[in-house]
Order: C-alpha cells, then structure tokens, then sequence
C-alpha cells in the first residue's frame, strides 16, 4: 500500500513539474523567440542594406 501510494505522489510530481516547466519554458520561450526575431529583423536589414553581415553577432 505504501508503495502504490509513493508512486501515485511520484507521478503527480512528475505531472505537476513537467506542466510547471512547460509553462515556464513557453513563457520563457516567448520572450526570447521574440528577442531572437527581433534580433534576426535587424539581421536581415543588415545584410540587405550592406550586402554582406556585419555585426557581433
């Protein structure tokens, strides 16, 4: 009995933190999906403006 009930509580943390990690890493994802396509935006412009990628990036 103590065993199923150990397993029931590992299972519910494994559920609890991987939908804690999933939200986080989609929040934290989303934040630097949008940095990184900021980033990729001026990128582009760059090569397009100067026909070659300069940059420290």
């Amino acid at each position: 009995m103590p065993l199923i009930v150990n397993i029931y509580i590992y299972i519910l943390n494994i559920l609890i933190g991987s939908y804690c990690t999933v939200f986080y890493a989609s929040l934290f994802g989303a934040v630097t999906g949008s940095m990184v396509l900021d980033m990729e935006i001026k990128y582009d412009s760059e090569i397009k403006r100067n026909g070659s990628a300069s940059g420290d990036y």
